[in-house]
């Protein structure tokens, strides 16, 4: 049966990735990378922008500078999830360069044009939260700088764009604790943001396997949304899973075939500090139930007070156990010195003051500080090295600071933060990314000026074996004959 939906997207003119109606499953293990380079938050108000997968940000990231990439593969992990995201900047080589390492990339839009830029933003527009007019012309600036190949495909390296982190936190701020009228508004600011990025790919011609979707929603639990009032993040994603199969409730007219694109190419995502006990039952379960051929992940995860270890190998047993479940990117890669406080609790890595290399960030001269493992006394060795070994690899020494290259202190919170009790309506998960926090507090941003088809299944399908891969395979099929007839 497989092979006759593959046969007949062959026919269409679709292209599937590599793999995707055979069932076979990609397991995400990630490393989520906001490289930070200053550890106070006064500098981090000076920094011109928080791009680090730009080429300006090589000597963080590249085997020629600290290595960033080599040693999240040495690791054992798969993919890097990013966040900010100027669409001004190339990022080909850093792309080019995880393909190398044999990293997926998990990319972001900026929350610049979404509430922050002034004036232009979409939520306060005269057509408030219809984002497509300020969504379009960023992500046809990603898509050719770095994103598209000469060929007009995409890159290899991509493996899913994230529209927005945790929407339900920022569009409004109350969409999940106030009216009815705020989960729509959220779920209308990325449908409209959904179809602009269609909307960029049809006017560039893009082909080949495409990457596939996401929104990252916290953990929170959604009192405003229509469903799943008593669970977290499942109420946002069946809010926007009604908007995007009836735009019309939510007062949008597509310029293309969002549903399609939905069926065919979504993932749906959260962030959570949850222990990996609390996720069967407060999540899997239902989700399981109501989005059956949707897969789902984790942008960010880490239990600050755990046996990392031992809650990474429940977690990715969840994976195992679970179809649909596609896999997790661990929460963070360096300590958020600037952030202060509990945010510091996630960070593998902490400075040293040795520097590896100067990084000239446009005209900022910073020091690229060496890298030094944070303990994590419940797992018994080092919070990098408990991550390794459940994601099959090793800290690779050579890479870290020697010689004497001591680590900058890290103060030690007060508490760490709670875990999502139900039911309540307090929102846990993370704060807002690196990009929400550098934007709303730079005073030199060069973010201040920008800020940062469906024709398909692509990566997505990757992670779906059996009965799930078939229904994506029909929904790409679907949408594919959709898109030839336009």
């Amino acid at each position: 049966m497989a092979g006759r939906f593959a046969r007949a997207l062959a026919l269409s003119g679709a292209v599937l990735a590599p793999g995707a109606c055979a069932g076979t499953r990609e397991v995400m293990k990630g490393i989520s990378y906001g490289p930070t380079p200053v550890t106070i938050p006064a500098a981090a108000s000076q920094l011109p922008e928080d791009d680090y997968f730009c080429d300006e940000a090589a000597p963080m990231w590249s085997s020629s500078g600290r290595g960033d990439l080599r040693i999240m593969s040495s690791m054992g992990a798969n993919l890097v999830r990013l966040y900010g995201n100027d669409p001004r900047n190339k990022h080909g080589g850093f792309l080019d360069e995880a393909h190398t390492e044999g990293l997926r990339v998990a990319v972001g839009m900026s929350d610049w044009p979404f509430y922050q830029q002034v004036p232009g933003n979409c939520k306060d527009a005269a057509d408030a939260f219809n984002c497509f007019t300020q969504i379009k012309p960023l992500y046809l600036d990603n898509l050719k700088k770095g994103f598209l190949r000469a060929d007009k495909t995409y890159h290899p390296a991509l493996r899913v764009v994230n529209v927005l982190n945790e929407p339900d936190l920022k569009m409004p701020p109350t969409a999940t604790t106030g009216a009815a009228a705020g989960a729509k508004q959220m779920a209308r600011s990325l449908i409209s943001a959904f179809d602009a990025m269609l909307d960029a790919e049809r006017y560039l011609g893009v082909t080949g396997p495409l990457v596939n979707f996401t929104a990252t929603f916290s953990y929170a639990v959604c009192m405003a949304c229509d469903r799943f009032q008593d669970s977290p993040a499942l109420g946002q994603m069946a809010q926007l899973d009604d908007a995007m199969r009836h735009p019309e409730k939510y007062d949008y007219k597509p310029k293309n075939d969002i549903t399609s694109a939905y069926k065919a190419r979504w993932m749906h995502s959260f962030n959570t500090q949850n222990p990996a006990t609390d996720l069967q039952h407060q999540f899997l379960d239902s989700y399981n139930q109501a989005f059956p051929a949707t897969p789902v992940y984790i942008g960010e995860y880490h239990r600050v007070d755990a046996n990392q270890t031992e809650d990474l190998d429940t977690i990715l047993a969840a994976v195992e156990s679970n179809e649909l479940f596609v896999g997790i990117s661990f929460f963070e890669y360096t300590v958020s010195y600037y952030k202060t406080g509990s945010e510091m609790d996630f960070g593998m890595f902490g400075y040293g003051n040795d520097t590896v290399k100067t990084m000239d960030y446009f005209g900022q001269e910073l020091p690229v500080k060496c890298l030094a493992p944070v303990a994590s006394p419940p797992s018994g060795t080092t919070m990098p090295e408990a991550v390794a070994r459940v994601y099959g690899g090793h800290v690779d020494d050579s890479l870290m600071c020697g010689g004497g290259g001591s680590v900058v202190p890290i103060t030690l919170p007060s508490s760490t933060l709670a875990p999502v009790t139900l039911p309540t309506t307090t929102t846990t998960g993370f704060l807002a990314s690196t990009s929400t926090t550098l934007a709303s507090t730079s005073t030199t941003s060069r973010a201040a000026d920008f800020g940062p088809d469906a024709s398909a299944k692509s990566a997505a399908a990757l992670a779906l074996p059996s009965r799930v891969a078939l229904q994506a395979c029909l929904a790409a099929f679907v949408s594919a004959l959709a898109a030839r007839e336009r």
